[in-house]
């Protein structure tokens, strides 16, 4: 089963909105940390890593019963939002 498709599983009633499919490469303790965060509900940052480099998971509710995933590197995270996160 595709990492996609367990974060259907856990969303429940819920879609996937946008996914990157970089999301797809992520181990299983990472991908565990995704699935928590998703308990939460709301809109949440997740930090994983893959192959050693740290990225950011971002899930973003958009209200509809949809629910995006996106990713990117921690330095493109901190170029973004900037390093409050971090400190």
């Amino acid at each position: 089963m595709s990492n996609k498709n367990k974060i259907q599983a856990a969303l429940g009633n819920e879609n996937i909105g946008c996914y990157n499919n970089l999301i797809d490469s992520l181990n299983a303790a990472n991908l565990r940390k995704v699935l928590d965060a998703l308990s939460y509900g709301g809109d949440t940052d997740v930090d994983v890593c893959i192959n050693r480099k740290k990225y950011v998971v971002e899930i973003c509710r958009d209200g509809l019963d949809e629910v995006d995933f996106s990713i990117m590197t921690k330095s493109e995270y901190i170029n973004t939002y900037g390093n409050e996160r971090y400190q």
